[in-house]
């Protein structure tokens, strides 16, 4: 592989693991607002 290539791996590597964090966050996210939606359920239904 020459340094061209390895340059082109890198960045490649490195928006796929932006990528993946991007997605994890929102994941999160939505995960917090479930709990949240399904707390204010229970306590609406209590």
């Amino acid at each position: 592989m020459n340094k061209k290539e390895k340059k082109q791996n890198i960045i490649q590597n490195q928006s796929k693991l932006k990528k993946n964090d991007i997605k994890k966050r929102k994941e999160k996210k939505y995960a917090e607002v479930n709990a949240m939606m399904l707390l204010t359920y229970y306590l609406a239904n209590a």
